[in-house]
């Protein structure tokens, strides 16, 4: 602000200095003649002037064009100013189109930084779970009867449910719960009831990956004599199902879901239900 004062004054010194230098041209030039002097001429009254000086003299010749051909001046200024009219709406047009562009530009980089996001997130996913433990159940066999103490007699109508774990994954897990349920049914059971058995915490061991072939478990269960009669004879169905619960070295928790039908002959036990339905890997 100081800066364009100090600019101000030095122009305004600088007119009032050509003024006064006009001024003093003035004075000096004037247009009486000699033999003019007393006399009643008309023109040195209406031409001649002390302050007759080159500024001033511009002035009044640039006030006597103007007067003589204002209608051309005029038609030429309108003439101007449609031009320049026209360059501003081209100007502006070009502008918009312009900023257009850029916005559209912005909006699929931001697009593309979304996918590319996306992208990442998958891939760190996609890491995740090439490193995470992931384990299987893995059916063995419906035995007939359990070990009980000599002083309970066994009976056929318990039976245990025998099974293993194996870790597929890169990372040790340790298991926190097995829901396991053995059951008669006439259907397949459903996502619902899969994860619906009640929890059984059996705080395990740690299954190397690799290891859990080894791992061996089994489930009691309450089969009656009638319920393995019809299962073979294809009255009804036997299935084990549930949920197993592990956590791995990352601390992060998994859940491996599965269901098994049982079958009196071959294997012994086929998965049942949709792939990544009822049995599923978290």
């Amino acid at each position: 602000m100081d800066h364009l004062r100090f600019q101000l004054q030095i122009i305004v010194l600088v007119l009032l200095l050509a003024l006064a230098v006009d001024a003093f041209i003035s004075v000096g030039i004037t247009c009486y003649d000699l033999g003019h002097h007393g006399s009643n001429e008309p023109d040195a009254a209406r031409y001649c002037s002390i302050f007759r000086g080159p500024l001033l003299a511009a002035l009044v010749w640039f006030a006597a064009f103007f007067e003589e051909h204002r209608e051309a001046l005029i038609a030429a200024f309108i003439v101007a100013l449609a031009i320049s009219t026209i360059s501003l709406w081209w100007t502006s047009l070009a502008l918009w189109e312009t900023a257009a562009g850029q916005a559209a530009d912005m909006k699929a980089s931001i697009v593309a930084a979304q996918q590319s996001a996306e992208a990442a997130k998958k891939s760190a996913e996609v890491a995740a779970a090439s490193v995470r433990a992931i384990l299987f159940v893995l059916p063995r066999a419906l035995a007939e009867a359990i070990n009980r103490p000599a002083a309970i007699l066994a009976t056929t109508e318990n039976r245990t449910f025998t099974y293993s774990l194996q870790n597929f994954g890169k990372l040790s897990a340790t298991v926190q719960t097995i829901n396991i349920e053995v059951k008669a049914r006439m259907s397949i059971p459903t996502r619902a009831e899969v994860d619906g058995v009640i929890r059984s915490p059996i705080v395990g061991p740690m299954i190397i990956p690799g290891d859990g072939a080894v791992r061996a478990y089994a489930k009691e269960c309450f089969l009656s004599d009638a319920d393995v009669t019809d299962s073979k004879a294809g009255k009804i169905r036997l299935f084990a199902y549930g949920t197993l619960n592990y956590s791995d070295l990352l601390g992060q928790m998994h859940t491996t879901g599965f269901a098994f039908e049982w079958k009196a002959t071959g294997d012994g036990f086929m998965t049942v239900g949709e792939p990544n339905e009822l049995n599923y890997h978290t």
